[in-house]
């Protein structure tokens, strides 16, 4: 498992992935948000998400969360594709 877990490391396109992904969720993430929490009302998501120090943990949590959502999807597609090549030697 630690080899095949360097291995996706490693693969060419796998943090190009990971960054691409995670973009997107973020961007989702918070069009939902921004949709239905606060009811298309631009002006009232900006003060809420950036004043004092909520703008430090909207940053952060966004920029973790979508690292690690990036990293688990890309990981586990990386993870199946190395499996399904086993499998067909």
């Amino acid at each position: 498992m630690m080899s095949s877990f360097k291995q996706i490391l490693k693969a060419p396109n796998f943090w190009k992935s990971v960054l691409f992904i995670g973009l997107a969720f973020v961007l989702l993430y918070n069009a939902i948000d921004y949709a239905f929490g606060y009811s298309m009302n631009w002006d009232q998501f900006l003060a809420t998400k950036w004043q004092g120090s909520t703008k430090w943990r909207f940053i952060i949590a966004n920029i973790l969360g979508g690292a690690l959502y990036g990293f688990i999807i890309s990981f586990l597609r990386y993870r199946k594709q190395i499996l399904q090549d086993k499998h067909k030697k």
